[in-house]
This record gives structure tokens, sequence and C-alpha cells, in this order.
């Protein structure tokens, strides 16, 4: 989408905070915590076009990666 206005990019992740009326402000949060949990980061950054773009980094379990089943 377009880019986020670095005052409310400090909040997305706060449960409750939404810009647009009428919404829980809820699925960003949620999904922060999910990914907090499983040992991961979830980041927002305005790309040099001008568009927000949300990035999700998980560990990798090495047996997993390697091929083998736990």
């Amino acid at each position: 989408g377009k880019g986020i206005n670095s005052d409310i990019k400090q909040m997305i992740f706060n449960p409750f905070f939404s810009t647009k009326n009428g919404h829980a402000g809820l699925g960003l949060p949620i999904s922060y915590q999910i990914i907090k949990r499983h040992g991961g980061v979830l980041s927002c950054n305005n790309s040099e076009a001008g568009e927000t773009q949300f990035t999700i980094e998980l560990p990798i379990d090495q047996t997993q990666a390697d091929g083998e089943k736990k």
C-alpha cells in the first residue's frame, strides 16, 4: 500500500490503534505477537517508491532445513 507516516508507524503494532473508523486495530498487534512467540520479527518499512512493505523473519530449525523429520 501507500507509505505510512513515521508518527503512525510507531503505533501500528499497538492494540486497538487504527486509522480507520470502525476497525478494531488488532490485526497487526496479533500478528506481531504470534511471530514474536515463534522467535521471529515483524517489521514495517517504506520503500523508495513510497510503498509500505511488511517483512516477516522467522528462524529455521536446522534439522528441518536439512530435510530431517522430527
